[in-house]
This record gives structure tokens, C-alpha cells and sequence, in this order.
């Protein structure tokens, strides 16, 4: 059997802790590089129509 999954996921890293985003993916990603270029890309939010959001 196999299984499809329709997801609106548009707004979950608005919704999930960026903290303990971080912290689960430090447990699970053990280069530090990594985890900092996350925090960035986190911090950084998205452009839409020449406007920066979060």
C-alpha cells in the first residue's frame, strides 16, 4: 500500500519554535557549519514583491 500525504505547510516555520528547531536539528545534524547556515536562512525570512518578511 502506498500513501499520499497533501500538506499545507506554508506557514509552519512561522508557527514552530525557532529554538527548538535548532536544538532538534543540532541532535540530529552534528556539524556546527551547518546548523549556523540554518539559523541564517531562518533569521534572514523571505522576499516577496521586493518586500522582506518573516
Amino acid at each position: 500500500m502506498n500513501w499520499i500525504i497533501d500538506a499545507d505547510i506554508q506557514n509552519f516555520f512561522g508557527a514552530v519554535s525557532q529554538p527548538w528547531l535548532v536544538r532538534f536539528l543540532e541532535h540530529r545534524i552534528g556539524d556546527k557549519r551547518i546548523i549556523r547556515l540554518i539559523q541564517k536562512w531562518l533569521k534572514a525570512g523571505c522576499s516577496r514583491r521586493q518586500r522582506r518578511s518573516r
